[in-house]
């Protein structure tokens, strides 16, 4: 009844954890620590102003696919910049107002609310304009080859005017040479 455990078990916990501190002192300690969040956001930002587009997508795709802690909510907002940016050539203000739409329900409490709001009822009059430009310019086409169709009508109406005034004219002039 008076055995003692056996040492065996604690030393291997010790020497376990002792381990694990030392792997985690030196994980620390050599490297590069990962860069803060806004550090990377940064350079996709500062790429996004150059007006590099495709770049800072791609930034933001690794950052989100890395380990960096970037934040969710920043990601999406910054997604939605670049896909609602009018110079980007590749410019979805639709989708741009869907990243910002997931931004709202997914991040309720983020500090791009108020930016989002603003911003995605910029994006969908943006669109709508867009999509009404494209009616009135598909519309001023079907006009356009409307009165090039009635021109042409034109043309061919007074040219057989002019060829029916020619016949009335040798007519008359029959008429007028010819005895009663």
């Amino acid at each position: 009844m008076g055995r003692k455990p056996p040492r065996g078990r604690q030393h291997l916990l010790l020497h376990l954890a002792a381990g694990l501190m030392l792997a985690w002192l030196t994980g620390c300690a050599t490297g590069r620590p990962p860069a803060p969040p806004a550090a990377s956001l940064t350079h996709a930002e500062a790429l996004l102003a150059q007006g590099r587009h495709a770049a800072a997508a791609a930034e933001l795709g690794r950052l989100a696919r890395g380990t960096g802690g970037v934040p969710a909510d920043e990601a999406l907002f910054l997604k939605a910049l670049i896909a609602g940016d009018p110079r980007n050539p590749k410019a979805d203000p639709l989708a741009a107002a869907e990243y910002l739409d997931t931004l709202a329900t997914t991040y309720p409490e983020s500090h791009r609310q108020p930016e989002a709001i603003v911003l995605r009822s910029l994006l969908l009059q943006l669109a709508l304009a867009r999509q009404t430009a494209q009616l009135l310019s598909a519309e001023r086409l079907e006009m356009r080859t409307r009165l090039e169709t009635a021109h042409h009508q034109i043309q061919v109406l007074e040219q057989r005017l002019e060829r029916l005034k020619q016949v009335d004219l040798g007519t008359a002039q029959r008429k007028r040479r010819s005895p009663p």
